[in-house]
């Protein structure tokens, strides 16, 4: 069952209207996961005060919901609206972003040039 949820940092989560995504918590004294914010319900500071508060680093999402989470990292790292993201959850999802690509078993880089010079 741990395999359809994906780990989300709450550094990368800002305060919300709708988080447009279920958010769960994993509980320690219980097998699987618990909804802990509906899609359509608002995510307030409070509550990820709350979280860290309690040493909570991370809720997850359901795998299918990959896409809209990605979509939620780039309205964070480039908003529309009028309110700026904070450098805290910037930071976190630019963390988050380079986690994913380096955990992407497809993912290869390959420089443009060689970094080193050969010897003569």
């Amino acid at each position: 069952m741990s395999s359809d949820f994906i780990p989300v940092s709450i550094s990368t989560l800002q305060p919300a209207d709708s988080p447009k995504m279920n958010l769960y918590q994993k509980p320690t004294d219980q097998e699987g996961f618990v909804l802990y914010c509906a899609e359509d319900h608002p995510l307030l500071q409070e509550d990820l005060d709350r979280l860290q508060g309690r040493g909570i680093s991370r809720l997850y999402i359901e795998s299918g919901a990959r896409e809209s989470f990605q979509e939620y990292l780039r309205d964070v790292l480039n908003p529309s609206g009028v309110e700026e993201a904070t450098i805290k959850a910037k930071t976190g999802a630019l963390n988050y972003v380079v986690k994913d690509v380096l955990e992407t078993k497809s993912a290869v880089v390959t420089p443009i040039r060689p970094l080193l010079r050969p010897s003569a």
